[in-house]
This record gives structure tokens, sequence and C-alpha cells, in this order.
């Protein structure tokens, strides 16, 4: 009840919320791209993960931005406090048409691209193409973001 008032008050989208590891609700497994299907909703949907853990789906609106990082209010996601996340870490646009994704770093310590076992660190401040079933990595910790189409 006090994260309903607080976002009446505040006037946050309903996105915003801690990621706890104990909300986990579906497992990334060795194989790290276990989640490629369409959403009910047929929508754009990020898939958040502590460690392996899934600990958050949001559905979000095509051609959205959504910013991730650990402030509540510059944020649309928030993660787990962690020193080596940015207040606002990253903006993810998806796009189901072409089913990619744009991805902006915006982090002290990066953002990398985990594809098919290959890692990459995105340039900070250049808006990037990420094909579909890529992770995002924030920083060196344990957060992964995944888009599903």
């Amino acid at each position: 009840m006090d994260d309903f008032a607080f976002e009446l008050q505040n006037g946050r989208s309903g996105l915003t919320r801690v990621i706890d590891i104990e909300d986990d609700n579906c497992h990334l497994g060795d194989g790290m791209m276990a989640l490629t299907s369409l959403n009910e909703e047929n929508r754009p949907c990020l898939r958040v993960y502590y460690g392996s853990y899934c600990t958050g789906v949001y559905h979000v609106n095509d051609n959205t931005t959504v910013a991730v990082g650990r402030s509540k209010n510059m944020c649309d996601i928030v993660v787990k406090s962690d020193p080596l996340i940015s207040r606002m870490h990253v903006r993810i646009t998806p796009n189901s048409f072409r089913k990619e994704t744009l991805v902006e770093d915006l982090s002290a310590n990066g953002t990398f691209v985990i594809d098919y076992n290959m890692s990459s660190k995105l340039q900070k401040k250049i808006p990037t193409v990420v094909e579909d079933g890529a992770l995002l990595q924030l920083a060196t910790s344990d957060v992964l973001i995944q888009v599903v189409y």
C-alpha cells in the first residue's frame, strides 16, 4: 500500500519498483538465451535478472524508452542499490517490428551486451542496436536485462 501511495503522490509510472531477489519467478539457466517466446500481451517485455533468477517482468509499450538504474527519482525500473550501477545506468527502447532494441549506456561503469556467450561493452552515450535475445549486463554486477518480443 505504501508503494501505491508513493506512486500516486510522485506521479511515477507503474513500472517503477525495487528488485528483490526473493521475488524470483523464472530461472535463466545454463543456456542464458532461454527466454525468446512472445509474451501474452503482444508487447515487448523486459525481464530483469539478479544472478540467474528473474526478479521482474515489465511489459512496455513499443518504441517507448525505459530508464534503468538505482535512482527512484530518475528511472522507470529501479534495481537494487549497488555502487557499480549508476543512478541512471541505461536507456532501453524496444522495437517489436524489427525485433531489435536501441540501448544507450549512460553509466560510469559500463553496460555489456552478452549475445551467444560473446560479451562486448557498449560505447557510452552512443545509442546501439542490440539483436533479439541478447542480455544486457549492468556494470560488473549480477543484474541482467533481456528484452523479449
